[in-house]
C-alpha cells in the first residue's frame, strides 16, 4: 500500500467522492448505522477525469507538504496504478475495494 492511498481513503469517508486521474469517480452514498466503513460505494470508470483538486490539497495540508509536490506525486501514483490495473493487477483502496481491468479494458470497482 502506498502513502496516498490511505488519504484516499481517508478523503472518500470525509468529502464522500472523489476522482482519481484517467480511472474515474468513486462516491460513498450509504454508511453503515454500526460503523463509519461506507455501506455502498458507486464507482464510475472514466478515462478523461482528473484527480480532484480538493484531494491534493487534502493531501497537502494533512502531510504538511507543498501542494505542487504532492500533485505530481499523485499523478505519478495514479499512473503507477493504472499500469497495474492494466497489467491484471487490481489496486486496493484500503476499507473500500479494489479496482480492476475487464477482458474489454474497461475498469470496474469491486467492493469488500
Amino acid at each position: 500500500m502506498n502513502k496516498f492511498d490511505a488519504y484516499i481513503t481517508d478523503y472518500l469517508y470525509e468529502k464522500k467522492e472523489v476522482a482519481l486521474d484517467k480511472i474515474g469517480l468513486i462516491k460513498t452514498t450509504a454508511y453503515s448505522a454500526q460503523d463509519e466503513q461506507p455501506a455502498s460505494v458507486e464507482f464510475t470508470y472514466n478515462k478523461k477525469i482528473t484527480t480532484s483538486e480538493e484531494l491534493i490539497d487534502y493531501i497537502s495540508e494533512k502531510a504538511g507538504k507543498n501542494r505542487s509536490l504532492i500533485a505530481a506525486d499523485i499523478e505519478s501514483h495514479l499512473a503507477q496504478v493504472r499500469e497495474f490495473i492494466n497489467i491484471g493487477k487490481p489496486y486496493e483502496i484500503p476499507d473500500i475495494g479494489f479496482i480492476k481491468a475487464k477482458n474489454s479494458g474497461v475498469y470496474e470497482f469491486m467492493p469488500y
